[in-house]
């Protein structure tokens, strides 16, 4: 594959995916909140607990002066806790 072809296949495939993460859990929380999104031994999240940890994110990092476009790292290690950092809480609610 050509440096064109596979640039067109990575602009169709983020063509389809949701301008910011939080898209993906917003409506899990309103219809299902009390659903588990995230289980890792006995602690598990529901969805309106993750809805309000990405809505306290959001207001946390502008305090900070953090704003769209920024770069944010994130160091962790692999658990429920990483897994929301890396796909949903990413700067402001934006991927």
């Amino acid at each position: 594959m050509d440096g064109t072809a596979a640039r067109h296949e990575a602009d169709e495939i983020l063509a389809e995916l949701p301008d910011r993460i939080s898209d993906v859990v917003k409506p899990f929380a309103r219809h299902s909140p009390d659903h588990p999104a995230l289980v890792q031994g006995d602690v598990t999240w529901t969805y309106a607990a993750l809805a309000a940890v990405v809505a306290d994110t959001a207001v946390i990092l502008k305090l900070y002066d953090i704003r769209p476009g920024d770069r944010v790292m994130i160091v962790s290690e692999n658990s429920d806790a990483w897994s929301f950092e890396r796909e949903i809480r990413p700067f402001a609610e934006k991927w």
